[in-house]
């Protein structure tokens, strides 16, 4: 899983992380979901680069090495 890289990505991006509730079971099921808000300021590549990192759908998910090469074309 690849979380961690996706929590300093989204805190370095965006100045918070990628899913915040005050309720546990809450958060939780925000996780599941791949429920989050990414700010208006945040660049549309970066945006599509944190929606590919955060994506459900294993299949659909960006791999490391998607990561590597979004990061280096860009």
């Amino acid at each position: 899983m690849i979380f961690m890289p996706v929590k300093f990505a989204s805190s370095v991006l965006q100045g918070a992380l990628p899913f915040d509730d005050d309720n546990l079971r809450q958060l939780l099921e925000k996780v599941k979901r791949g429920v989050f808000h990414i700010p208006h300021f945040v660049p549309p590549d970066c945006q599509n680069l944190l929606r590919g990192m955060i994506e459900v759908d294993s299949k659909k998910r960006l791999t490391v090495s998607d990561n590597v090469s979004i990061i280096l074309h860009q």
